[in-house]
């Protein structure tokens, strides 16, 4: 009996067993009020500010500007809720185009790439806009933006900069202090830590309204009883699961493996998102004439997860804002599938879906004629 085969992994992840472990303890034993007086509180008080301290450290910032939320779409939402006029591309996540202050202007090229760097500027100005944000990773088709010059030209006209970056632990290098963002988003699910749980970095020196008002937690900003277990479970996941290179080829070998076998054996296909200039284990892919929702449902018939667009887009059967943003003709648009593999993944298992993807495409386009 095949087990089932996880290949969706950019729209949640497992909790592993170390993370479990780290965990267990503030839901049995020590589930004090981090808030009260008496010295078990106060461990668990001291517990959370060590992850924070910890989960500073992985992304080379300090514990102090560290604000733990619910997740990347409540830190998104935190930091554009804070300015009249944002500026963004036109492939950002819903959490962000949806807000009625942000104008998706900057346009990215036919691979997915914000690479008109020059007219960033203008489109400040045009927009009279007080924060740009634009995601580090895309989370449909995987490519990496130049957030670095982004950021830069930013600052030069005195802009704030924030970066969407839940795609992106794990899967490439963060540094805030490097990448000089003013403001980054990640969500603990997407690497092994507990769902509900997410980050948001706000420099030192920068402000953003309180998001939650009533208790002190979070410096003020954000009231409420914090998630203690959770907290100390993203800091384990962050510690485990940080960006390795021999974990990154080891994953794009199993991709590229799957990418042979589909385009050894499928024609009429368009592989979405720059290669060269991608995370590891993305692989969105176009299939002509076919129904994404049909060749979701088959494979899962074989027990193979594989996401039709991305899960926050899942329940339209129209073709993604991403995919429409990167000109992907109709013909292939509505057929296109996302494939997201981690280092859980195994050989094996890349090669029993990518034989039972051919298998199935060629059976719906049989059955289509």
């Amino acid at each position: 009996m095949i087990n089932i085969i996880y290949l969706d992994n950019s729209a949640t992840t497992n909790i592993t067993q170390p993370v479990l472990d780290a965990m267990l303890p503030y839901l049995t034993t020590q589930y004090y009020n981090p808030s009260s007086l008496y010295s078990p509180s106060r461990k668990v008080h001291n517990d959370i500010e060590q992850a924070r301290e910890t989960i500073a450290k992985a992304i080379n910032a300090k514990p102090n500007e560290i604000y733990f939320t619910s997740g990347g779409s409540e830190s998104n939402n935190w930091v554009i809720s804070n300015f009249l006029s944002v500026l963004t591309s036109n492939i950002e996540h819903h959490s962000i185009l949806n807000a009625p202050n942000t104008f998706n202007a900057i346009k990215v090229n036919q691979n997915g790439i914000v690479d008109n760097l020059d007219n960033i500027e203008a489109l400040i100005r045009g927009y009279t806009a007080k924060l740009v944000s634009v995601m580090y990773v895309n989370n449909e088709i995987g490519t990496i933006q130049p957030i670095k010059q982004i950021a830069e030209i930013c600052h030069k006209n005195k802009v704030l900069f924030h970066t969407d970056a839940v795609q992106a632990y794990g899967s490439v290098k963060i540094d805030v202090k490097e990448l000089n963002v003013d403001f980054l988003s990640l969500s603990g699910h997407k690497f092994h830590a507990p769902k509900y749980t997410g980050i948001l970095y706000i420099k030192e020196g920068k402000n953003l309204l309180p998001l939650i008002y009533g208790g002190k937690q979070e410096f003020g900003k954000r009231g409420g009883t914090e998630n203690v277990a959770s907290i100390i479970g993203m800091a384990k996941a962050m510690e485990l699961y940080n960006y390795d290179i021999e974990k990154t080829l080891r994953v794009s070998n199993m991709r590229d493996k799957l990418l042979n076998i589909i385009q050894s054996n499928v024609p009429d296909i368009i592989v979405n998102g720059d290669m060269k200039n991608k995370v590891c284990g993305n692989l969105n892919i176009s299939f002509k004439g076919l129904e994404a929702e049909s060749l979701s449902l088959q494979l899962d018939m074989d027990d193979i997860c594989v996401s039709a667009g991305s899960a926050c887009n899942s329940g339209s059967l129209d073709p993604s804002h991403v995919i429409k943003a990167i000109n992907v003709p109709d013909e292939y648009a509505y057929g296109t599938i996302r494939i997201s593999i981690n280092e859980f993944n195994t050989n094996e298992e890349i090669e029993y879906a990518g034989n039972k993807i051919v298998e199935t495409i060629n059976r719906l386009r049989f059955m289509n004629k």
